[in-house]
């Protein structure tokens, strides 16, 4: 938890997109013959978001949290590159991802993920 006297956070992140996949790893049975490929992807999402936090009004008798919640759903993107590495079969995956909010609040995700594969 990286909010100032956070106990714990929990989130989940839950996508179903249709991809299309071009170039290195887009197959399993890849001849080897790029070293580069990637994907574009869309769909809807769900995510939510849990955290507790200390709260102000501690007493003598006990010590009490808030937890907080957020969730969202709506349409999402994503893309990312694949890049070969050497010649041994690692691989380095780059992605971005977006998804828009459609409830009351308007939740807005940005995402960034760095993958390494074997």
């Amino acid at each position: 938890n990286s909010r100032e006297g956070g106990a714990i956070s929990f989130g989940l992140d839950a996508p179903i997109a249709v991809d299309y996949n071009f170039g290195l790893g887009a197959f399993a049975e890849d001849d080897g013959s790029s070293s580069f490929g990637g994907f574009v992807g869309a769909g809807f999402g769900y995510t939510t978001t849990t955290s507790t936090t200390e709260d102000d009004y501690n007493s003598t008798l006990w010590n009490e949290s808030d937890i907080s919640k957020a969730r969202s759903y709506g349409p999402m993107a994503h893309g990312g590159i694949r890049f070969g590495l050497g010649e041994n079969g690692n691989q380095i995956t780059l992605k971005l991802s977006y998804k828009k909010g459609l409830e009351k609040e308007k939740y807005n995700f940005f995402g960034a993920t760095f993958l390494f594969g074997f």
